[in-house]
């Protein structure tokens, strides 16, 4: 339960002495607004996509990307169909395709975000439950440019982190040299030193 805490003045503090005044908003123009900055951090998607990251019904979805198909543009990635907000068209084609790697930690927006998309380049079905199990956890994931490729957990050892990495298929050169150099940032970040380790392949430990 929330309590509000007296501030240097003596007075309580709420959440309305924060925010400032409440803008009321209609709710149906309000919907349609978190669709479109959902589009815009994750697009394209599909309605579907929406409804599984809103939590909301997929009738509700569908009817919702209807009321603002003037905005939208269907494109194609790599076979799958989906919906992009045509404002954001120039900037999503001019990306170039980038060769990063990034340990990204538990329940990370990105991860979330991909749960639902049936594309393939996100996430292979065959990993699915490595990276969301069924009660419902969002593993630690290893994104090899944009791609999710892996899991990873850490555990403290005496004056050490350990960082135990599991890749869904076997490695190379480039790819542990990536992961290395995140190890370093995770050392920064832990400010313990970083040992890595590696598991076998699609591993069950996780």
């Amino acid at each position: 339960m929330f309590r509000a805490r007296p501030g240097e003045d003596g007075h309580l503090h709420e959440p309305r002495g924060w925010i400032g005044k409440w803008q009321p908003i209609e709710p149906k123009l309000a919907l349609q607004e978190i669709a479109r900055r959902y589009l815009r951090a994750y697009g394209p998607a599909t309605a579907d996509d929406f409804a599984f990251w809103w939590g909301c019904g997929k009738t509700l979805a569908k009817k919702l990307f209807q009321s603002i198909e003037e905005e939208l543009e269907e494109v194609e990635v790599e076979g799958w169909r989906a919906f992009a907000l045509r404002a954001t068209l120039p900037l999503i084609q001019s990306v170039e395709p980038a060769e990063q790697i990034h340990l990204l930690p538990l329940f990370d927006a990105y991860t979330i975000g991909a749960a639902p998309r049936g594309c393939e380049p996100l996430l292979a079905q065959a990993y699915k439950r490595q990276v969301f199990n069924l009660q419902g956890w969002t593993f630690a994931v290893i994104l090899i440019n944009g791609s999710i490729q892996g899991v990873w957990r850490s555990t403290i050892r005496r004056s050490q982190t350990v960082v135990k990495v599991n890749l869904f298929s076997s490695s190379t050169a480039s790819i542990r040299k990536g992961i290395e150099a995140e190890a370093e940032r995770l050392s920064d970040l832990f400010g313990k030193k970083v040992l890595l380790e590696y598991e076998s392949p699609s591993s069950s430990q996780f």
